[in-house]
């Protein structure tokens, strides 16, 4: 069984880079995942400019299902 159940990864606006990777999750019941774990997986199989700078909790609303706007993510940071 996956400890997350969905991911969105999204542009915030950054000084430095122009936009840097975040990502909104929907963690699965009773998970002992952390941001760390994700980073530190994360680091395996993407290049760091990739890898989100912060990590939110899943908006309580937006409903659950396949296909989730990212502009509607994205008005919420």
């Amino acid at each position: 069984a996956s400890s997350l159940g969905m991911v969105v990864v999204i542009p915030k606006e950054d000084a430095e880079f122009g936009a840097r990777p975040v990502a909104f999750i929907q963690y699965a019941a009773r998970t002992t995942l952390t941001p760390e774990h994700i980073t530190a997986h994360c680091q395996n199989f993407l290049p760091k400019f990739k890898i989100p700078v912060a990590f939110y909790a899943w908006p309580q609303e937006l409903k659950d299902g396949y296909k989730v706007s990212r502009h509607n993510v994205a008005k919420l940071l």
